[in-house]
């Protein structure tokens, strides 16, 4: 697809597609349909399924040229002959055309978001979720498929909220815990029981038992007026616990462990919630400061190189590196600007340490399998190749860009910096993260 077209396609609270800033023109009803199929099953379908499904037509000569005549005028509207791929019998949308999509946006936050330990970067999985999710998918389309995909992305949100929900919880953040698991009833207000249990008691706990006896009764009519049925014998138990003026038994949110509120509503000491023991805030405190540092040096910048530029220099002055790399593994090539500190002025001349990085799968693989022979052999060349004594711990973090590249960020410590702690490796991450969407921004506007 040609890198000069800046394409996004909203489907979620509302639909449009854009190209450079400008509603692209669909010749035809069909065409625009074909497209919001496609970003539907982005696995693909046959042409006999297209046809069935979007048309109602069956696979014969005639239904087979309009066939072809709509994915012509998809492909003419989104200016790419690329835009629409076949394989095996199977039509897709380009990698390019489906990552311009909110619904693309929304996933890859919600899979950080649900994958991982670190709840930093669970939290920013989360919030970018949330906030690609701006209601339901393709309304006004009540075909079967746009009705099964808004179900399965409100879902997602759904999801996407509770788990929020806890994370606020674990932090204390009561209010912020409320609202989140409020607008996950609002959005299915069937989701489970026990939520809406969590969501009655922690209201009572924070807001009083006005505040749950208000929810629990728009609950009720939900059931009555859909259902016929009555909330569970357990709920209306906690809920007349809660009239009588016993706070619900607060448990965190998605788990069993009690509430850290004490039944008047106050807060534990935060000493006590550490036992003492505050190595643990200590390192999220650290962690936050260092992201903080790095995004407040990038507020302004809007050149891609100027961003990398500077994001590698944050990474050399925070981590100590002797140097800091950016390769792209499928093209193999070191872009000029993607290298910092020492030995990087005649990279392009040094073909063995180019050939390291840029191995394919087999780099990819060591990557994978954390294989050490492979980070010794490399830290030797890296030694070898002029970049001064004393080569010592050597970071490898990949990132998939949106465009379906594989990069890597290396980062080259000196042997009198040993180990790496956590907050650094999180740092390390969103960079690469930040770093890799800047360079690919670079990519396209210089080709």
């Amino acid at each position: 697809m040609g890198s000069h077209m800046a394409l996004h396609i909203q489907t979620l609270g509302h639909w449009s597609v854009q190209r450079d800033g400008q509603e692209v023109h669909f010749s035809s009803q069909s065409a625009r349909d074909l497209l919001f199929y496609l970003l539907s099953y982005p696995e693909g379908r046959s042409k006999e399924e297209i046809l069935e499904t979007l048309w109602k037509l069956p696979p014969e000569s005639s239904s087979y040229n309009r066939f072809r005549v709509t994915v012509h005028r998809l492909r003419t509207a989104l200016s790419a002959a690329d835009s629409l791929l076949e394989h095996h019998g199977r039509y897709h949308l380009s990698p390019e055309v489906l990552s311009s999509s909110d619904v693309y946006s929304f996933y890859d936050g919600l899979e950080q978001g649900l994958s991982g330990t670190d709840a930093f970067l669970r939290r920013a999985g989360l919030d970018h979720a949330i906030q690609a999710y701006r209601g339901d998918y393709l309304p006004g389309f009540n075909t079967e498929w746009a009705l099964e995909a808004r179900e399965e992305h409100r879902s997602g949100y759904v999801r996407a909220r509770l788990e929020r929900a806890g994370l606020n919880c674990d932090s204390l953040m009561c209010e912020a815990a409320i609202e989140d698991l409020t607008l996950a009833a609002e959005t299915d207000p069937f989701l489970g029981e026990h939520h809406q249990q969590e969501l009655f008691a922690c209201l009572s706990m924070v807001r009083g038992k006005a505040a749950a006896t208000e929810q629990y009764h728009r609950y009720a009519r939900v059931l009555q007026t859909q259902l016929g049925e009555s909330p569970p014998e357990e709920t209306q138990q906690l809920m007349r616990g809660i009239r009588a003026g016993v706070p619900g038994e607060g448990h965190q949110i998605g788990s069993d462990t009690p509430c850290p509120l004490k039944r008047d509503g106050s807060k534990t000491p935060a000493l006590e919630l550490f036992s003492g023991d505050l190595s643990v805030l200590h390192a999220e405190l650290e962690r936050r400061e260092m992201l903080l540092r790095l995004t407040e040096g990038l507020l302004g910048l809007r050149d891609p190189v100027e961003i990398v530029h500077h994001t590698f220099s944050h990474l050399g002055r925070q981590l100590g590196a002797k140097t800091v790399l950016l390769f792209e593994l499928e093209v193999g090539r070191l872009r000029p600007g993607h290298a910092w500190g020492e030995g990087t002025n005649n990279l392009e001349q040094q073909p063995d340490i180019l050939r390291l990085f840029t191995s394919g799968t087999a780099f990819h693989e060591a990557l994978i399998q954390r294989n050490e022979a492979y980070y010794t052999h490399a830290l030797d060349l890296l030694e070898g190749m002029g970049w001064g004594e004393g080569v010592g711990e050597m970071a490898l973090e990949p990132v998939r860009s949106a465009g379906g590249q594989t990069w890597v960020l290396c980062v080259v410590r000196p042997s009198t910096v040993l180990g790496w702690q956590a907050e650094e490796k999180v740092l390390l991450h969103r960079a690469a993260r930040s770093v890799v969407a800047s360079a690919t921004r670079g990519v396209s506007a210089r080709a």
